[in-house]
């Protein structure tokens, strides 16, 4: 005499128990690409604000490049602090976003020095170039 085995509830089972699992691998991957993407703006941004200090010496125009680069470029994320300096020949800029990690444990990866697990994760670039030779030599311009 046979045993006949019921399999009908197997592969919803399996499916329960793996689903979770996958679906959290799905989110995790989709917030590390928004988080690399971002960066990414961040750089760019701070490159474009270096650049734009470099060529027009306009502090403000600078940073309103910059600015104006990350409110059409980041995905959700926020614009921290754009700041823009001058140490002789070289400009430097560095520019700052926040961004919302919804998974518990990235925040600690993203940003191991920060504390807790949770929240926001702070993304930080800088960027520097040397003045156009106009503003370092502004006496060869001048001459009439």
């Amino acid at each position: 005499m046979q045993i006949k085995k019921d399999q009908s509830g197997q592969v919803l089972v399996e499916f329960a128990l793996i689903a979770p699992i996958f679906i959290g691998l799905i989110f995790v991957l989709i917030i590390t690409g928004l988080w690399i993407y971002n960066s990414s703006q961040t750089s760019q941004a701070a490159r474009i604000a270096a650049h734009y200090m470099a060529v027009t010496g306009d502090m403000s125009e600078a940073r309103d490049k910059a600015t104006v680069h990350l409110q059409k470029t980041m995905v959700a994320a926020e614009i921290g602090q754009v700041s823009v300096h001058q140490a002789g020949d070289i400009t430097q800029s560095v520019v700052v976003t926040r961004m919302e990690t919804f998974v518990p444990g990235l925040k600690k990866l993203f940003n191991p020095g920060d504390g807790g697990w949770t929240g926001k994760v702070t993304i930080t670039k800088e960027a520097q170039t040397v003045r156009e030779y106009r503003f370092r030599n502004p006496g060869a311009f001048n001459r009439r």
